[in-house]
């Protein structure tokens, strides 16, 4: 490179040129690649340069695609999933969604509360992205189209409900469940939803057994969690 063409300062490492990457690769080590690259980027980048050097100088991964995308879902407590409202839930994520996290049956035996969570895809969030209260950021998770907020929503609350309820197999009701359960909320407590999702919930155990290789909550149909509350 001609010196005394010199490039402007660099603001974004997604738009590191190829010169640049090949002679910071060139270098010894991350000391001197962090002082090359504080050389040709402003302040702003120089906060993210660990990573970046780790994950595209030395992981080789492209820097035009480092850290872009981002997947998030809302991020609440069970308590706050059984008697918060649809549109709380929804809220951190803009109120609607036409996706899901894709169900992991390791995931959710690992008790993760994102398991068939509403999700949102950002497709152009990048490696300056900072999840708001709430929202949990899940990368480049892997999620699913679904239809409408209802049954994924009520299937959410529904798989984070049975990693906690043990025995669920000889449940019968949700008064039962929650007699059982005493640190679960009251009944008059619960949405409209957290009930109907422990209804089918209950029934996928009464008529499906034990869960087997399938995520519970995510097995019955779709018209178990929209019927009317089995009591």
């Amino acid at each position: 490179m001609d010196p005394g063409n010199e490039p402007a300062m660099i603001a974004h490492l997604n738009h590191l040129p190829t010169w640049l990457l090949e002679e910071a690769r060139s270098l010894a080590g991350p000391d001197a690649v962090q002082s090359l690259l504080m050389a040709h980027t402003s302040p702003e980048c120089w906060e993210y340069l660990t990573p970046f050097i780790e994950d595209v100088v030395f992981g080789k991964e492209p820097a035009a695609s480092w850290l872009l995308g981002q997947v998030i879902a809302p991020d609440f407590s069970l308590r706050d999933q059984l008697t918060l409202a649809r549109s709380a839930l929804l809220a951190p994520i803009g109120g609607k969604f036409t996706h899901r996290i894709t169900p992991v049956l390791d995931d959710w035996r690992g008790n993760a509360s994102w398991i068939g969570a509403p999700a949102l895809v950002l497709p152009n969030a990048d490696y300056r992205f900072r999840a708001p209260a709430h929202v949990i950021a899940m990368g480049n998770a892997a999620t699913e189209e679904v239809a409408d907020s209802t049954a994924p929503t009520r299937r959410w609350i529904a798989a984070r409900l049975a990693q906690v309820v043990k025995n669920m197999a000889t449940i019968r009701s949700i008064e039962q469940l929650i007699a059982t359960h005493r640190d679960l909320p009251g009944m008059a407590d619960w949405s409209d939803d957290a009930k109907r999702a422990a209804s089918a919930l209950i029934r996928e155990y009464q008529e499906l057994g034990e869960h087997g290789d399938t995520v519970p909550g995510m097995r019955g149909p779709d018209d178990w969690y929209y019927q009317a509350l089995q009591q």
